[in-house]
């Protein structure tokens, strides 16, 4: 119902071209308060003179709006170009017949069509006349064309100009790829960023040396700063560091729904976020707070707001006097950004006389085409009832309807308006308005008579003051009527090359019935490969529905992304409530707000003077000039695309050009190219395949093809109609092509040496015939790896899949081999060919991988005698296989030398706790130190320091997943050691890697808080487990190591009770000669980083006594372990790394000692890796500390390395002086050439000397380096591992069901194996440690992952890793008591036929030196 008044009544008319009111004749009006009588309709008529002064109803208001086929380009690439022209107000098409020259509407459908580069440079021009309400023509780029952004121009004297923007690039200059890395995810303002760029060539040629690349560095966030950085490099990688100054983060442009602002009542703000005031790149955000802040700087919570979508949104809110400005807060990324809202609606009047609000209660404000109108009136105490306002509806400057109410003060109100009131058959965005009737309109009825005649000259001026706006909506109405576009194709999928033929149906969508009227079609047809990304959305041709009915009413169009056709064309569909995206949209259209009102016309027409041309004709589309010309502060900016490489396109330096000039633009379809039968491969990369313009439909049914190009795609089939009333529909179809010929393998992951497996194959053949199949190896590739059975010629019928084998056999070990297959055949006079790979890693055949050392420290005799020859004997074993050793001899000259190779080699050390991790990356953290410590870099330099940054700052936050929070403090699992333990190595190893990476120090303090809290208040420190199972770590090992690392921490910590413990246990083994080494050792750096020297001096002193002849440290009492449980060589190692440490507090008196330490741990240097993960981490301290602090240089002359075996010299290295890197000998040839001298059994005498050395001018000292030897080999079935005096083992293998293992018919059968195992050490022994059981299965088989949860579940496993490369499997036990006993079943499955064989297993107890070996027994 219409909101009544008594005194008034309203009745809408229509004329063709402006509604009229009728004549509203009243002696009484609340507004004068008199009798006097006055004329609405005379009012209405002097408003439609205002507007036709500027809108001749003469001239017809059209609208054109571009359509191109697509938005990226290659050069040689065709543009099609429609321009649409229809009816502005009434949507319906203009020239559907053609018209003759002296028609007077010809001049309006005569377009310059225009294409202009980026510097407006023309590079195409051409007048064409309209047919059936469309302009269409082609355009061929040309081969020179330079890539960047175009825009495509259509216009005349009498259209508004409309625009277009596509992208070309230019591939065939587009030979390398840039990739760009930083350190971190975001940075504060003022922050130095380093980044890596690096370049990759496409022709995977070597970049030129002489290149100089020069990058653009932008800042994303900032609103204009950008800084440009050269960089001249030889490598294909470089490092950039720049600023950032102050970035604006975030923008928040805010808008009020009507316009206006009114105090104490609901308004609602809509707003768009950005993340930059760039305006570039929208910013969703969640749950951010919503503050008001007073005069008085108080501020209070509103709630909270949210971006809907694309950093849109909306809120309702209550303001009020005094108030100064919305804040927003939100946190990003741990960083609290605050930002005010101001409303930037240009006609926006925030002041305390407005008093009313209003919104549209229809869903999103969009309405079906007969669907009344719902509104809500809003009110505060301003607002008199003697007031009358004008609410009115508008399409553009038309007015719909309007009807005079009077409101009630601080009070809702609503109103309903039905939809035959304002009709609009083929629908479109109207306006709502608000306006009160002022002061000036009641003083002009006063002075007038009732017989007086009505002048139709009034001035503007006058006019402009009789109402006063309270606000503005705009609102979609739905078409009446739309048309329902059914596509189908003659096939689901399509091969490269094959015809689509397509039939298409126009319905009614009330009726469901096909058409009988004639209708107008348009189809396009584009391989989207590279015209879809993952972080973009389908570009797709816009549809006509979206283009007649928001490309004049939302501001920038064509950068809406309109191409997301589900925000926009879900608008046309009945009773879809899914368009929150257009209610957004119509929010933030702030330019709107009053556009048509009188007042702007009247200025409007006040700048109609001196126009341009183009300023001239755009007062035709009216809205076009008004947001282009009038406001330009709101001028649209066109976004231009980013030049990104266009799917397979991107990787053809020079693309074959089958796209040729088009003869016929509205009606062309991609034809075949002609040597598409002989020519074998991918060509034709064209990718518009179909373009059709405005085709007529008879009887609704309509149908054709066209060809599909060479590529493996998508497509998108598209289709607009419409009919001569206006009446439009939408729909789109996506094709897809699939190799019609294709092979495809699968094979084991591993295979031994002797394995012959059946590879599946499955070849396809989707054409139309029969083929016959050839199948071969690619010899090319790995073609001495594997022998493969011969493969007759395979017939595989049209449509069908044929399934058969072939036998590969494993001949040389190669864990990166490749086996690629090739199959071709022929059709008809066309040669088919296709071809696929699997990766297989060769593996010998499993034997145990053993290895010796050698080591010694070497140096100069220039000055003084020194280790200038050095002897070390190799004795080699019986068990060796021979042509399996593999020896490695260096000559470390510094210490970043043998960083490198134990960076190398660390990743073969078994990680399974936090202890393990973090020393199998300590030489990493070691390596960047020494970087950050060079005062000059090379490029190379630069380049490496920042991969390892961001290599370590990944793996330091890995590590920190697994911290667990302590009420105020944290600590780390200890899984096979002690929760304590591993923790106090947390803490130490946090404080090392500190001074070289950034780690939060509240961290460190946390682990400190956590040690400090198990303190017993008895001198020692409380265990406990997160496994239950765990052996304890002795309790003085525990609490020395937990004492050195909180003194470590804080060296002013008191620990009185707790030193004073330990000292008493150590003096008591000092007294009955048992000492533990590696207890003194913690207690006598303890001493020294709490500068009581004198008293760690007895321990260091008591640690020399404890050295043996070869430089190691061991203690004199059995069962001696370090904190992780080491024992054997591994408690040697970590116990002479830790008193190296110890002695260098007194380097004078100590010197001799270091130097038979470091010669001890040289000689368990094994590529760089010391023993274990402890060794290593706690050895290379050692070898640090002995490079800085021995005060002998590194290699400070010239001379040469000599390499004699059994006194023959084989080889000689010269060397340089302050050569940096290692200096290696290889011996393999040697080794080829006489193998006798290296037959198990034998003596290798290895001799390393200096020869000719001379000391570089100024050199007082000689050098020193450490020399390494290493000899790693496989050792046969007769190896029997080392065990300990008095121990037994217990490991059994038994698979069952064997005898069957890889015969075809067990594929997909289970084959379980049944593991048992024993803790090595014997019952009532406190050794214990945890134990790794590696099993060794036969390549054909696979485990079943679903048994993994169970065996963790279980408690019978902690982890299980799979080498990928020799597909054995590793699972770590939890810790056992000594001698017990477990058991349990794997299962595998059977993936492969063929002779698969068995293999070894093998259980090593961790931290020890024990291993136990078990063939695999089979149960029959």
């Amino acid at each position: 119902m219409f909101h009544k008044q008594p005194t008034c009544k309203s009745l809408l008319l229509s004329t063709p071209q402006n509604p009229v009111l009728e004549n509203l004749d009243q002696k009484q009006h609340p507004l004068l308060g008199g009798n006097i009588t006055y004329n609405i309709t005379w009012l209405s008529n002097q408003i439609s003179n205002v507007t036709n002064q500027l809108l001749p109803i003469s001239s017809p208001r059209i609208h054109s709006s571009i359509r191109l086929d697509k938005q990226m380009y290659l050069p040689n690439d065709v543009v099609f170009i429609e321009v649409l022209l229809f009816n502005s107000l009434n949507k319906t098409p203009v020239a559907i017949q053609p018209l003759n020259p002296k028609d007077p509407r010809y001049q309006y459908y005569n377009l310059s069509i225009e294409i202009k580069n980026s510097s407006d440079f023309r590079v195409y021009s051409k007048f064409v006349q309209a047919n059936t309400s469309t302009v269409v023509l082609s355009f061929k780029l040309p081969s020179t064309l330079e890539d960047g952004s175009y825009l495509v121009m259509a216009y005349n004297s009498k259209v508004a100009m409309s625009t277009m923007n596509f992208t070309v690039q230019n591939l065939p200059k587009d030979r390398a790829t840039i990739s760009t890395q930083i350190l971190q995810n975001s940075y504060q303002p003022g922050s130095t960023v380093t980044g890596l760029v690096t370049v990759k060539l496409l022709d995977k040629t070597l970049l030129n040396s002489n290149i100089s690349l020069f990058y653009v560095v932008s800042f994303q966030n900032s609103s204009s700063l950008n800084t440009s950085i050269g960089l001249s490099q030889i490598s294909k990688q470089g490092v950039i560091t720049f600023t950032i100054i102050n970035p604006e983060l975030m923008v928040i442009d805010a808008y009020l729904s009507t316009g206006y602002l009114a105090f104490n009542i609901q308004n609602v703000v809509y707003f768009q976020a950005w993340q930059s005031s760039k305006r570039s790149q929208t910013f969703d955000f969640q749950n951010a707070e919503l503050k008001q802040r007073f005069i008085n700087n108080t501020e209070i919570s509103l709630g909270l707001v949210s971006s809907q979508q694309f950093g849109r949104g909306q809120f309702t809110y209550v303001p009020v006097l005094n108030q100064t400005a919305l804040i927003v807060e939100i946190s990003n990324q741990g960083q609290l950004i605050r930002r005010n809202l101001y409303f930037n609606n240009t006609f926006n009047q925030n002041n305390n006389r407005a008093e009313l609000s209003f919104k549209i209660l229809n869903i999103n404000r969009v309405l079906n085409n007969n669907e009344n109108l719902q509104v809500q009136l809003m009110t505060n105490e301003k607002v008199n009832k003697s007031d009358d306002y004008l609410m009115q509806i508008k399409l553009k400057e038309q007015i719909l309807y309007q009807e005079q109410i009077t409101l009630n003060p601080s009070a809702n109100q609503n109103f309903t308006v039905q939809g035959r009131l304002f009709p609009l058959i083929n629908g479109g965005i109207l306006s709502l308005s608000i306006q009160k009737l002022t002061v000036a309109f009641k003083n002009f009825y006063r002075n007038k008579s009732v017989s007086e005649t009505v002048s139709s000259n009034v001035t503007i001026s006058n006019m402009t003051t009789w109402f006063e706006p309270k606000g503005e909506l705009i609102f979609f109405k739905r078409p009446n009527d739309r048309l329902t576009i059914n596509i189908t194709t003659d096939k689901t999928q399509y091969s490269p090359g094959d015809s689509v033929s397509y039939s298409i149906k126009v319905l009614n969508s009330t009726t469901g019935k096909v058409i009988t009227t004639d209708s107008y079609l348009s189809l396009t047809a584009v391989d989207i490969s590279g015209l879809q990304t993952k972080s973009k959305e389908m570009i797709l041709p816009k549809s006509y529905q979206s283009r007649l009915y928001f490309s004049q009413e939302i501001l920038n169009f064509e950068n809406e992304k309109l191409f997301r056709q589900r925000d926009f064309d879900q608008a046309f569909l009945p009773n879809q409530n899914e368009t929150i995206s257009l209610d957004l949209l119509f929010g933030v259209q702030q330019w709107r707000i009053g556009l048509f009102n009188v007042q702007n016309l009247a200025t409007l027409s006040s700048k109609l003077k001196n126009l341009s041309p183009y300023e001239t004709q755009a007062i035709q589309g009216l809205y076009n000039y008004v947001f282009k010309a009038f406001y330009s502060e709101t001028k649209g900016q066109y976004e231009h695309l980013s030049s990104t490489r266009s799917g397979d396109q991107g990787y053809f330096v020079n693309p074959l050009d089958y796209m040729q000039a088009v003869t016929n633009p509205r009606s062309w379809s991609h034809p075949l190219r002609a040597n598409f039968t002989s020519a074998l491969g991918i060509e034709d990369l064209t990718q518009t395949v179909l373009f059709q313009s405005v085709i007529t439909v008879k009887n609704g049914v309509t149908s054709g093809k066209f060809y599909l190009n060479d590529n493996i795609t998508n497509y998108f089939l598209t289709a607009d109609a419409f009919n001569s009333n206006g009446v439009i529909g939408y729909n789109y179809l996506q094709i897809k092509t699939i190799e019609n010929f294709q092979i495809k393998i699968s094979g084991p992951e591993f295979m031994a040496i002797g394995d012959s497996v059946k590879i599946p194959i499955n070849i396809t053949n989707l054409n139309t015939a029969a083929i016959q199949v050839s199948v071969f190896q690619d010899l090319s590739k790995s073609q001495l790896d594997f022998k493969l059975s011969s493969l007759p010629m395979q017939s595989v019928l049209a449509g069908q899949t044929l399934r058969t084998f072939i036998t590969a056999t494993a001949l040389q070990v190669n864990p990166n081999s490749t086996l690629t297959l090739i199959a071709n055949a022929t059709l008809g006079n066309r040669i088919l060919m296709t071809n696929d790979s699997v990766q297989i890693s060769i593996e010998d055949k499993t034997y145990d991988k053993q290895y010796q050392t050698r080591g010694s420290i070497i140096g100069s005799s220039a000055r003084s005698i020194g280790p200038s020859n050095i002897n070390l004997q190799i004795s080699l074993t019986n068990d060796l296989i021979q042509n399996s050793s593999k020896y490695y001899i260096s000559i470390y000259p510094t210490f970043i030398s043998m960083l490198d190779d134990s960076i190398k080699s660390i990743s073969q050390l078994k990680t399974g706790n936090f202890e393990q991790v973090a020393s199998s990356f300590y030489p990493l953290a070691l390596k960047l130190d020494f970087l950050k410590g060079l005062i000059i870099k090379t490029n190379n330099q630069q380049v490496i320091q920042f991969q390892i940054q961001k290599k370590l700052e990944s793996q330091i936050e890995i590590l920190l997943t697994q911290k667990i929070q302590i009420g105020q403090n944290l600590r780390f699992n200890g899984n096979d050691l002690s929760n304590e333990a591993i923790t106090a190595f947390a803490l130490q190893f946090f404080i090392d890697i500190s001074t070289i990476i950034s780690v939060d120090k509240t961290i460190i303090n946390q682990l400190a808080g956590y040690l400090n809290s198990r303190r017993n208040g008895r001198g020692g420190f409380i265990q406990s487990f997160s496994n239950p199972l765990v052996q304890s770590v002795p309790e003085m090992t525990l609490n020395a190591y937990i004492v050195n690392a909180l003194i470590y921490h804080n060296s002013s910590i008191n620990l009185t009770t707790e030193i004073n413990t330990l000292k008493t246990f150590a003096d008591s083994q000092l007294k009955a000669n048992k000492s533990d080494a590696y207890i003194l050792t913690l207690i006598a750096q303890s001493l020294y980083r709490l500068k009581r020297t004198a008293e760690a001096t007895i321990y260091a002193d008591a640690l020399t006594r404890l050295t043996q002849k070869d430089g190691r440290v061991v203690s004199n009492r059995t069962n001696s372990m370090s904190v992780f449980l080491s024992s054997g060589k591994q408690l040697d190692i970590e116990t002479t790394a830790l008193a190296t440490q110890v002695w260098n507090n007194d380097l004078t008196k100590y010197s001799i000692y270091t130097v038979n330490a470091i010669s001890y741990l040289a000689s368990q240097i094994d590529k760089g890796i010391i023993g274990g993960s402890q060794g290593t981490y706690t050895g290379l301290k050692a070898f640090k500390n002995y490079f800085q602090n021995s005060g002998l240089p590194t290699i400070n002359g010239n001379g040469s390395f000599t390499l004699k075996l059994n006194d023959l010299l084989i080889q000689t290295k010269q060397f340089q002086s302050g050569v940096q890197e290692a200096i290696t000998f290889n011996i393999s040839d040697y080794i080829i050439n006489n193998s006798r001298i290296f037959a198990p059994g034998s003596t290798l005498n290895f001799n390393v000397g200096i020869d000719g050395f001379n000391l570089s001018s100024g050199q007082s000292k000689d050098f020193r380096a450490i020399l390494s030897i290493s000899h790693r080999y496989l050792a046969n079935q007769s190896y029997v591992p080392a065990q300990p005096a008095n121990l037994t083992s217990d490991f059994q293998v038994i698979m069952k069901n064997q005898k069957n293992l890889g015969l075809e018919n067990q594929t997909g059968n289970m084959f379980p194996i049944q593991v048992q195992f024993q803790n090595i050490f014997p019952r009532g022994s406190t050794l214990s440690g945890e134990i790794s059981l590696n099993l060794d299965v036969p390549s054909c088989l696979e485990f079943d992952k679903k048994t993994v949860k169970k065996l963790i579940d279980n408690g019978d496993i902690n982890n299980l890793l799979i080498d990928p490369n020799s597909g054995r499997l590793i699972l770590f036990i939890p810790t056992m008591v000594p001698g017990q006993v477990k058991s349990f079943q794997l299962n595998f499955m059977q993936r492969f036929s063929g002779q698969c064989q068995q293999r070894e297993s093998m259980v090593q107890q961790s931290y020890g030196d024990f291993e136990m070996y078990a063939k695999t027994l089979s149960e029959l």
